[in-house]
């Protein structure tokens, strides 16, 4: 595998890691996509030699967009960077998992969520 690849998967990897996090909002699922993302900035070179920073930039203001509803700019920051994203399957579940922020309610969990499903199955299956 050459370099191109490597970096072609380990951004593949980082967007996976957005996605996972527009599910979750949970704070380590983001750290870990800025984890990532500084790793992608800096690929063999050292903290202090690094100034590129597009991978950061780009997953502070997505995260924040995906987290912050009240955020005025947060659709035009939403449609930017999903723009970007050549990978039309990975591009349509960020797409949905945005969408399905728009839609939750507030305080409405993962964990919710599964249970709601668990009683609708057995309501429809009498288990």
């Amino acid at each position: 595998m050459n370099e191109t690849e490597k970096l072609t998967n380990k951004a593949r990897d980082w967007l996976l890691t957005i996605l996972r996090f527009a599910v979750t909002l949970e704070r380590n699922d983001r750290a870990a996509v800025l984890a990532m993302a500084r790793e992608l900035d800096r690929p063999g070179v050292g903290e202090a030699e690094a100034k590129f920073a597009f991978f950061t930039r780009t997953s502070f203001e997505f995260c924040n967009a995906i987290a912050d509803k009240s955020d005025p700019n947060r659709i035009a920051v939403l449609r930017r960077n999903l723009a970007r994203i050549d990978d039309h399957r990975l591009k349509n579940a960020l797409e949905g998992a945005i969408e399905k922020l728009k839609a939750t309610p507030a305080g409405f969990s993962v964990c919710a969520a599964a249970c709601c499903w668990q009683q609708d199955k057995e309501a429809t299956t009498g288990a």
